[in-house]
């Protein structure tokens, strides 16, 4: 089955149940806003919890619309993966995803990659809420490039973080991308970098839990 995606500043949202959803890998949980006490996906249900209405807040300010929650990685890894396809504007769980040929990695240990930025090697999470890719090893940004400070929504309130310029690579492709500073007050998981597979994919990406693999083109 498939729905309907929207892609505003960088976020991908899927509609689903009557509302916008934000898909985020770097979520661990799913979550609403309350008014829909169940989600169907695939015709299956979905119990997500109650999010903070600081945090919906927050989701609204990145997105630029209303967000009525989350589709976290639970979500993700039940129905064993998940394809966005930014030609056809939409989004597929699980089994009813297609055959599609592209640039594969293979999956070897959750979402953590090993990747280069600035030609340096790199830790890196697979988050699809990061449009914009989030630094912790600081040394990896190139400081010429600096454009300027970017608001970030987050869940400690509306940050100002440094902005750069700079080249990552991942599954032979290399793209250029905005990098941010990362501040002590985001949460984390130890990676050096948090990169969303949209950065490099012009037509469609794939999780592939099931077949271990991430495919993008």
């Amino acid at each position: 089955m498939h729905y309907t995606l929207s892609v505003i500043n960088g976020y991908p949202l899927a509609e689903i149940s009557g509302g916008l959803y934000l898909l985020d890998t770097g979520c661990p949980m799913t979550g609403s806003d309350g008014k829909m006490k169940k989600l169907i996906i695939n015709d299956d249900s979905i119990m997500p919890y109650t999010l903070d209405k600081a945090l919906l807040k927050q989701l609204e300010l990145a997105a630029g619309t209303y967000v009525s929650g989350i589709i976290g990685l639970d979500t993700v890894a039940r129905f064993g993966g998940v394809m966005c396809d930014k030609v056809t504007k939409t989004v597929t769980f699980g089994h009813d995803m297609p055959v599609q040929d592209g640039n594969e990695v293979p999956l070897n240990n959750g979402l953590h990659f090993i990747i280069k930025v600035n030609d340096q090697y790199a830790t890196a999470f697979l988050d699809t809420g990061a449009p914009l890719m989030m630094v912790d090893r600081h040394d990896l940004l190139d400081t010429s490039r600096y454009t300027g400070k970017v608001k970030e929504p987050s869940l400690s309130g509306v940050l100002d973080l440094e902005a750069y310029k700079g080249e990552a690579e991942f599954g032979g492709v290399k793209t250029e991308l905005t990098m941010l500073k990362s501040s002590k007050v985001i949460m984390r998981d130890g990676s050096d970098v948090y990169f969303s597979p949209d950065a490099f994919a012009k037509e469609f990406y794939i999780i592939d839990m099931n077949g271990r693999r991430v495919v993008f083109k």
